[in-house]
C-alpha cells in the first residue's frame, strides 16, 4: 500500500480536523460516542462528525457507534437464533466443529481455544461470508484458505439467514464508516475500495460465556 500524501488538505471540509467551531476536545474518561447519521444532516454536521471521528480514532483508538440504522429487531433476530444454537445438545453443536473446516468456520467447544497458554472459558461459532472455497495456488498467499463455505447446524435454518443478513448489514455500515473516517483525515473516500469491496473478509463470531470453569476458575 502506498502512503496517502494529501492528508494535510481537506477540500470537502471548511475546517481542519479538530478545528470545527462547534467541536470541543473532551477529557476522555469514557468511550467516545460517534453518531454516523450526522453524515446525512448537511455539511456542518458532517464536518463536526469528521472532527469527532478524527479525535476518537487518533486520541483514543476506540469509540461507540450510534446512528448506524441497524434496528433492534434485526439485532434480536440474530440474538434469538444464537441463543437457540447454544441451547442445542453438545453433540449437535460438535457436528459442525471447526476442526472439520480448513476455512476456520464452525463451532469451538468451551475451553478448546487458548490465549497465552490458558483456556478461554467460552464456546463460539465462527461465520464468514458464504463463498466458494479457494485453495491457494502456487505463489498465492495462504490467507485464501480463509475463504470458503460456513458450517450450519441441521434443523436451525433461521441461524443461517439471520447470521448472513447480519454480515451483509454490518458490512454496509463498515463501508460507510470507513468512507467517513477517510474523509476525516483528508484522504479520498474511495481510497480502500479496490482493496475491500467484493474481496473484503467479514468475520462474525458468536460467543457464549457459560460461567465459572469446572475447577472454579
Amino acid at each position: 500500500m502506498t502512503n496517502v500524501t494529501p492528508l494535510a488538505t481537506n477540500p470537502s471540509n471548511q475546517h481542519p480536523p479538530n478545528q470545527h467551531p462547534s467541536y470541543q476536545q473532551l477529557p476522555y474518561q469514557q468511550l467516545p460516542i460517534i453518531d454516523l447519521s450526522a453524515a446525512d444532516r448537511g455539511p456542518q454536521a458532517r464536518a463536526l462528525l469528521h472532527a469527532q471521528l478524527h479525535s476518537a480514532a487518533h486520541d483514543v483508538g476506540f469509540f461507540q457507534l450510534v446512528g448506524h440504522g441497524v434496528s433492534p429487531e434485526e439485532t434480536e433476530e440474530l440474538l434469538s437464533a444464537m441463543r437457540r444454537f447454544f441451547a442445542l445438545p453438545e453433540e449437535q453443536r460438535l457436528a459442525i466443529d471447526n476442526v472439520n473446516s480448513p476455512h476456520f468456520r464452525g463451532y469451538t467447544r468451551t475451553g478448546d481455544e487458548r490465549t497465552g497458554g490458558r483456556q478461554d472459558w467460552r464456546d463460539q461459532l465462527d461465520i464468514g461470508a458464504e463463498r466458494p472455497a479457494r485453495i491457494p495456488g502456487p505463489g498465492e498467499p495462504a490467507y485464501w484458505w480463509l475463504q470458503g463455505p460456513n458450517q450450519w447446524p441441521d434443523g436451525l435454518p433461521e441461524l443461517r439467514s439471520a447470521a448472513l443478513a447480519w454480515v451483509e448489514r454490518l458490512s454496509g455500515v463498515a463501508e460507510r464508516l470507513l468512507h467517513e473516517l477517510l474523509a476525516a483525515i483528508g484522504a479520498p473516500v474511495d481510497f480502500y475500495d479496490a482493496v475491500f469491496g467484493e474481496r473484503a473478509h467479514p468475520h462474525l463470531k458468536l460467543v457464549r460465556y457459560p460461567g465459572s470453569a469446572g475447577d472454579g476458575g
